[in-house]
């Protein structure tokens, strides 16, 4: 995911010049993404100063440190934490992925029972764990005693020791990624081969983005 985005500032620069591009700024371009604008202008908008002003000012646009709360902003904290996800993986150690508790199902009882529910924290799971406690004042009766459990799912613990479900994160990144790279889409007309359909695109409940000629 992160390559995707290199790799359209690399075609917006193809793009720009012709295809001749000097090794200089060829080595040099990549998609930055930084959560402080003074870091930006110091260390990221070289990465991109060959580029159109329409396109540099598009990709500060998407950076996280944009405040704005606009259609673009949750695509700024996707890209925030594919950043940072990706710098730990490459540089310094392979991410966790574990079951951590979802959800636990909240019980009531008569008030004469003297319910307490102890829930405990959340995070990593094991098998037969400990993970919350029923206290009564008197014996509930026996359709009062069934416990469903609690609900787990694979998680990726960040370095913080934050638990982030696999599945939805991932299903985020990919979809506020391919949000980014449209944003560039009239930068490139598609170019269809005769007799194919229409290639449509569906996005996260958003509808079908159709590319038409």
């Amino acid at each position: 995911l992160r390559c995707a985005l290199d790799h359209l500032v690399y075609q917006l620069h193809i793009r720009r010049y012709g295809g001749r591009l000097v090794s200089q700024w060829e080595r040099r371009s990549m998609f930055p993404i930084f959560d402080d604008e003074t870091d930006f202008k110091k260390n990221g908008a070289r990465r991109i100063d060959k580029l159109s002003l329409r396109d540099q000012r598009a990709i500060k646009h998407l950076q996280p440190f944009v405040a704005r709360n606009d259609d673009w902003y949750y695509v700024r904290q996707a890209l925030k934490a594919l950043d940072t996800l990706h710098n730990v993986d490459k540089h310094r150690k392979l991410h966790v992925v574990t079951a951590a508790k979802q959800a636990v199902e909240i019980r009531e009882f008569p008030p004469e029972y003297g319910f307490h529910q102890d829930l405990l924290p959340w995070g990593a799971v094991q098998s037969h764990q400990h993970v919350e406690t029923w206290t009564f004042g008197r014996v509930p009766p026996p359709e009062f005693r069934h416990h469903s459990g609690i609900y787990i799912q694979v998680a990726l613990q960040t370095e913080e020791g934050e638990f982030r479900g696999l599945l939805p994160l991932l299903e985020s990144l990919v979809n506020n990624v391919a949000y980014a790279l449209l944003r560039f889409r009239d930068r490139f007309p598609p170019t269809l081969i005769a007799g194919a359909p229409h290639p449509n695109l569906w996005l996260d409940g958003r509808g079908p983005i159709v590319l038409r000629r």
